[in-house]
């Protein structure tokens, strides 16, 4: 039990430094790019910090590998007045509009990265509950209608729903409502149940108390599809378009 739990808490830590070193790594290289491309000599490259395990020179460039694998860093000539000799590829040498441009693309990149992320798992897709009945609770909505397991809920008032996360979600946008029409897939055939909510208290992610409607189903665990989008849609769905 203890080995277990201390494995977790290992390749927890192993992924929370990957996390960091594909960050700062994307962000470093931002930098790398603005500065070569406004003619900054980069003197440094370094995949990670502290004591330089690999070097290798190219052109005015030391690309290096370091011993402490967080993210790395970019050094450029010039970039503190200890350093400055007034030579024209240095950092401080260069007009405001050009070193802005190193800055800003450190985390340009960072914010590239993460529409990347968002894109691609919406474009390879991602697994969802299906809205299929697992079970019915007791003296609840759901039960004195006549939903039973195995149902597959398709709509909410008529509005279609794809997934459980868009059935809870469609039920909870009628919490107002005293009785619900929900549409049903039973025996490849669509019927149309009237059920009646129950208000009950909750807290949401802010620990703010408020009054939601249940009807009283649970999900099939069982069954779990892979939701995808398309090219474009992908990308749409981070800015909250589609």
């Amino acid at each position: 039990m203890f080995a277990e739990v201390a494995l977790k808490y290992v390749f927890d830590a192993l992924k929370f430094g990957l996390a960091i070193f594909i960050l700062v790594l994307i962000h470093e290289f931002g930098h790398f790019l603005a500065a070569k491309k406004v003619g900054v000599r980069v003197e440094v490259f370094s995949l990670g910090f502290g004591r330089k395990i690999f070097t290798r020179k190219k052109k005015d460039t030391e690309y290096a590998i370091s011993a402490i694998p967080l993210g790395g860093y970019v050094k450029l000539a010039g970039d503190n007045l200890e350093e400055y000799k007034g030579n024209p590829e240095e950092y401080l040498s260069k007009p405001i509009s050009k070193r802005f441009a190193v800055i800003f693309c450190g985390p340009l990149m960072n914010y590239i990265l993460c529409v990347f992320i968002f894109w691609m798992v919406f474009f390879l897709g991602f697994p969802y509950l299906s809205t299929k009945v697992g079970a019915v609770k007791d003296n609840l909505g759901a039960m004195q209608a006549g939903i039973k397991v195995g149902d597959r809920i398709t709509a909410v008032e008529e509005k279609k729903v794809n997934v459980w996360d868009e059935l809870v979600a469609a039920i909870r946008a009628n919490g107002d409502k005293e009785k619900l029409s929900l549409t049903v897939l039973r025996d490849n055939k669509e019927q149309t149940f009237t059920v009646k909510l129950r208000l009950q208290t909750a807290e949401d992610v802010l620990k703010q108390k408020r009054r939601i409607g249940i009807i009283g189903i649970s999900p099939d665990l069982n069954e779990v599809i892979r939701v995808r989008y398309g090219f474009f849609e992908s990308f749409f769905l981070f800015y909250g378009i589609v």
